[in-house]
């Protein structure tokens, strides 16, 4: 079996686990960004692809947070940046225990690197767009001071570009991790109890401004078999992706059907040791 087979094998179960274990306390996630695609255009993973993405409503997501902590079963762990000190996103991760997947910037984290699923918040944000912008570019500022905080003078062994060691050196000297990491918290959740608003932003994501969709998009769910595993999309879901992509059932050109993880470590056997 092929390692890319391996991993999505891997991602699935642990896309049943979470699934099943957040069901019982009243918890549906749904699939976003390009596991979304994957489910309407292949009824499962993105044959190329080699990560899961699932999203939560904030609210949910808080309660996902305590129900992963405590009631995963035995071999998976949930982690996200309140529960590791070293852990360098904002948003949540679940993790298979005994396997490895290490990206390149990560590597000289002491962290859980096993292989994982993602988990996005979905916060809401003020309808007028001048103070979204205001509130995003805030968020921006404060997750580039984040990143400096967890990045390492070297990456897969070599030396960062020279312009990059004076900005490593000042995040590492000048900030405090825990005070980035709370005030990041409270800018991305500032206007998250309003269930009024007519937009949501995953303001975690790596598609930016795009990530400003449509609440009624995502307000029901839809049941959908991935890969033979139960999961669930937003009703929305056309509307979603072609805002996102365009034309999001047309594949990508055949040289363009490639992961984009700097994974420079895998194993589905043991744990990595930095």
């Amino acid at each position: 079996m092929s390692q890319t087979k391996k991993l999505q094998e891997t991602l699935l179960e642990i896309l049943k686990v979470t699934t099943e274990t957040l069901e019982k306390h009243g918890i549906c996630p749904f699939l976003i960004a390009g596991s979304c695609i994957g489910a309407v255009r292949h009824e499962g993973i993105i044959p190329w692809d080699d990560d899961i993405d699932i999203g939560l409503f904030r609210k949910d997501y808080e309660k996902a947070r305590e129900v992963l902590r405590k009631h995963l079963p035995e071999g998976y762990t949930y982690c996200d940046e309140r529960l590791e000190d070293n852990y360098p996103y904002s948003f949540g991760k679940v993790r298979k225990d005994g396997t490895a997947f290490v990206h390149g910037g990560d590597a000289h984290l002491d962290i859980h690197q096993g292989v994982y699923m993602d988990i996005f918040p979905f916060d809401a944000i003020p309808d007028d767009r001048k103070l979204f912008l205001k509130q995003y570019k805030k968020c921006v500022r404060l997750k580039k001071m984040a990143d400096l905080k967890y990045m390492s003078y070297k990456k897969n062994g070599h030396m960062r570009p020279f312009y990059q060691l004076p900005l490593i050196f000042a995040g590492h000297t000048l900030f405090s991790k825990n005070r980035i990491k709370k005030k990041l918290h409270r800018v991305i959740t500032r206007y998250s109890a309003k269930t009024d608003t007519k937009y949501l932003f995953n303001f975690l994501s790596i598609y930016g401004e795009k990530e400003r969709v449509e609440r009624e998009w995502f307000q029901s769910l839809r049941e959908v078999s991935f890969d033979g595993v139960r999961a669930y999309i937003p009703e929305g879901y056309d509307a979603y992706l072609t805002f996102l992509y365009g034309d999001y059932m047309t594949p990508p050109p055949e040289d363009k059907r490639v992961s984009h993880h700097d994974v420079v470590f895998m194993s589905f056997s043991e744990e990595y040791k930095k």
